[in-house]
């Protein structure tokens, strides 16, 4: 299941009915495995022929209307790769099944491009940063990293600590982000193939 994402779908529904099987999930079974008996030979190949900076997250987003037939919900499929212009390398998947039903394909897409990019655009994108960070020389990147935006943080600690009570009052309610600020420096893209998505998420 984690090295054949093209059986993430099957055995996902598979998994659903291990408590209410029948002789169809028996067919179904069967049928995976010949399939996986028969698909032996498939392997994955990735490559990269670029420097990290040259590199970014590419999130592919997609979603099924109404494909399981039991309760008409929608199926979600999130691809992450690594990219550059000759690199691409497969990150994670998953396949997971929507919680509500969606009343058109567009709404199943929106359903789908939030939960990849909230599921796993955001937290890899971080971790891509960091790596970034790690791996190259500050040098390499113009404008502000993640020690200047700091000191900005704590600039702004010391100055609600201090000063005209009357001044304070606008901020009582600030509190200091519970992550480190981002320096900008990593990119993600969304690829979206639903028209009517892509302009809802531009407007």
């Amino acid at each position: 299941r984690l090295a054949r994402p093209d059986t993430l779908w099957t055995v996902n529904i598979l998994a659903r009915n291990v408590t209410k099987w029948n002789v169809s999930d028996d067919k179904r079974l069967q049928r995976l495995i010949s399939y996986l008996h028969h698909t032996q030979d498939y392997t994955q190949a990735c490559y990269v022929g670029d420097a990290i900076n040259d590199c970014e997250i590419a999130v592919f987003s997609d979603a099924s209307f109404a494909g399981d037939l039991t309760d008409s919900k929608s199926t979600t499929g999130c691809y992450v790769v690594l990219i550059g212009p000759n690199t691409f390398v497969p990150i994670t998947w998953f396949c997971k099944k929507q919680g509500a039903v969606s009343h058109s394909s567009s709404e199943a897409e929106v359903i789908a491009l939030d939960a990849s990019l909230r599921m796993l655009g955001i937290p890899i994108l971080m971790l891509w940063e960091l790596i970034m960070e790690t791996f190259s020389t500050a040098a390499e990147f113009s404008g502000g990293t993640s020690s200047h935006k700091k000191s900005k943080t704590v600039s702004k600690e010391n100055q609600l600590a201090g000063g005209d009570p009357c001044q304070r009052i606008p901020s009582v309610d600030w509190i200091p982000p519970s992550l480190p600020p981002s320096s900008g420096i990593a990119r993600c893209t969304l690829f979206e193939d639903n028209d009517a998505v892509i302009k809802m998420t531009m407007k």
